[in-house]
């Protein structure tokens, strides 16, 4: 089972939005967490400490895992559309043939262009043959 076609497309993208602002307010309520008094804006939205509840914490914890959940898909689809474009430029057939099964997998992550190139470039080395 694949991502959805409009996740495929946008999955770059996302995943640097979600990277950046679970980034940006793990940093935020760390300093808060500190007593840094710059952050005195996202203390005044996020109450964290005193004699009301420390919802600091749970934006903390809540940041940090969307910080690397996005940082893990910019990396996968950084690494995957450089293993897709290395093996698409080689000119040699066996080599090719040899990478098929990584780059029909590959394809499975990246938006549908590289499919649509992936095609293309395998139908390009099929009619060599004939």
């Amino acid at each position: 089972m694949g991502r959805s076609p409009f996740a495929r497309n946008n999955a770059l993208w996302m995943s640097i939005v979600a990277a950046v602002v679970g980034g940006v307010l793990f940093i935020l309520s760390i300093a808060a967490n500190q007593g840094a008094e710059w952050v005195a804006f996202y203390t005044d939205v996020v109450p964290s400490g005193g004699t009301e509840a420390n919802w600091n914490k749970a934006v903390m914890l809540i940041s940090g895992v969307v910080f690397a959940t996005g940082l893990w898909y910019v990396v996968e689809q950084i690494m995957a559309r450089r293993r897709f474009d290395r093996i698409m430029n080689t000119e040699k057939k066996s080599e090719f043939q040899r990478n098929v099964d990584t780059l029909r997998e590959t394809v499975k992550l990246l938006p549908q262009g590289y499919e649509e190139a992936f095609e293309e470039k395998r139908d390009a080395f099929d009619s060599r043959r004939r």
